[in-house]
């Protein structure tokens, strides 16, 4: 079974990819939310960012001649996550909403990897390239969501992009599921 991450560090919107079997985070939820007990890593003190919030967007998959199994995940990654003394709720909501924002695209992957013209002589070279486009626009969303709200400081932005992410999630609900099983393409 091939998995790959993109681990997103978000509010410094620096990027790492890993590649990991067995990554330890937890599972977006609707009815999850986080709390800052769960930032567990160290601040980073030379950083202006009050909080960081680290989230994972992986897949795996397998198949035969005939069919396919993928499953898309969006994680939580409290080890790498952190926040700075006094944080306010609204930073709170700010870093549940680059939570929420991870998990629409996981869900636009999994629509992607449902509804994409895919074949299994392809899969290996054309799976690896819809995930790197759908984390290229994940990436760039995030930057214009910190830039946007400057980090939660605008607050009427802030409950704009909420309500907007909300939306996006209801809108994507058939893509929930993070198995995606189909047939391949002829």
């Amino acid at each position: 079974m091939k998995r790959f991450y993109l681990i997103i560090t978000l509010i410094t919107v620096s990027c790492l990819s890993a590649y990991s079997q067995d990554r330890s985070c937890d599972s977006w939820s609707a009815d999850r939310k986080l709390n800052w007990s769960e930032f567990k890593a160290k601040p980073n003190k030379n950083l202006a960012s009050w909080a960081n919030t680290a989230c994972a967007i992986g897949y795996s998959f397998e198949g035969n001649n005939d069919s396919a199994f993928f499953k898309v995940e969006c994680c939580f990654e409290s080890e790498l996550s952190w926040v700075k003394e006094n944080p306010t709720d609204l930073l709170l909501r700010h870093e549940q909403a680059h939570f929420d924002l991870a998990e629409v695209y996981a869900r636009e992957l999994r629509k992607k990897l449902s509804t994409t013209h895919l074949v299994f002589t392809e899969a290996s070279r054309h799976v690896p390239l819809i995930y790197k486009g759908i984390m290229k626009e994940y990436n760039d969303e995030q930057k214009r969501y910190d830039k946007e709200t400057d980090h939660s400081r605008e607050e009427v932005q802030q409950k704009s992009w909420e309500k907007q992410i909300s939306s996006r999630l209801r809108s994507l609900e058939m893509y929930a599921d993070q198995n995606v099983r189909r047939k391949w393409n002829k």
